[in-house]
């Protein structure tokens, strides 16, 4: 998950917003689909699924959750794989705490 969260931080550096669409989407501007052919992130082809989302250890895509004061957020539904929007208290990995 830090990984993902630097690179949404490269590309925002790179063009001043985060990248927007669907996840498959984002994930593609960050692999190198992105105007400038930039490779902000790499992972093994066997952590996307068939929707080129991104999966977390337990099967589930991970969630972006905007940013806030600057900070991409990123978090996964972790274990119980539901989803609690990251709050505290909850199974949720989330990249802001």
């Amino acid at each position: 998950m830090s990984s993902l969260v630097a690179a949404l931080r490269q590309y925002r550096d790179e063009y001043h917003l985060l990248p927007s669409g669907t996840h498959a989407e984002i994930l593609g501007e960050l692999r190198g689909d992105n105007a400038k052919k930039v490779i902000f992130f790499e992972a093994n082809s066997r952590s996307f699924n068939s929707g080129g989302e991104l999966m977390d250890p337990w099967g589930m895509p991970y969630r972006f959750h905007g940013e806030e004061r600057g900070i991409p957020r990123v978090y996964s539904y972790g274990p119980n794989k539901q989803d609690d929007g990251g709050r505290e208290k909850t199974d949720d990995v989330v990249s802001w705490r």
